[in-house]
Formats: C-alpha cells, structure tokens, sequence
C-alpha cells in the first residue's frame, strides 16, 4: 500500500490539474470549448499514455523513488503553470476575446 498509494495520489494529482484546466477553459471561452477541451483531453491522453506505459520500465530501471520523483516533476510543472495563469488570465482572456476571437463578438 505504501507504494500504490502515493502514485495514484499523483494520477489523482495530474486529473485535478486537468478538471481545472477544463473548467477555467470553459468558463473562459464557452464558445469555443468543444476545440479547447480537445486540446486539453488529447494532451492529457498524450502526457497519460506516456506516465502509465513506462510505469514498469521507469520502476526497474530508477527504483520506485526515481519514478516517484518523475511523477512528482510533471505534476509539479502543470501545477506551477496554475500560478501564471492566476495573475495573466484576466489579461490573456482580454487578448483572446478582442484578437483570436474577434468573429464572435462581431455578432
């Protein structure tokens, strides 16, 4: 249990990150969510896919802190990006809305 545990408390970790992805993205631009949540599910398949096929390689070769620690980063990294987006998103939503989106508001 203390091995099995700790990694899926960090899958548990890396869905969080991804529910608050999904929902800033559509709380944002709610007419453009069905591109964005592809964007983000395709993305999470992609960093997903490759976490859980080199699950046994990574533990043979690093040991299980190793492929904790591998975890731990990407998770880590997608967390950090909360921060920035945090304190930018209020000017980035601006920028998208008037530029990348401008179409929409044109009705």
């Amino acid at each position: 249990m203390s091995i099995v545990a700790p990694y899926h408390l960090g899958f548990l970790a890396f869905l969080g990150c991804n529910i608050t992805a999904i929902a800033y993205c559509v709380d944002s631009f709610p007419r453009k969510a069905g591109p964005l949540l592809l964007v983000i599910c395709a993305g999470r398949g992609f960093i997903s896919f490759g976490l859980s096929y080199s699950t046994v390689p990574a533990i043979t070769s690093l040991g299980y802190d190793g492929a904790m620690n591998i975890l731990a980063i990407v998770s880590g990294v997608l967390a950090a990006l909360v921060i920035p987006a945090y304190f930018t998103g209020r000017y980035f939503r601006k920028m998208f809305t008037n530029r990348v989106f401008k179409e929409e508001t044109a009705h």
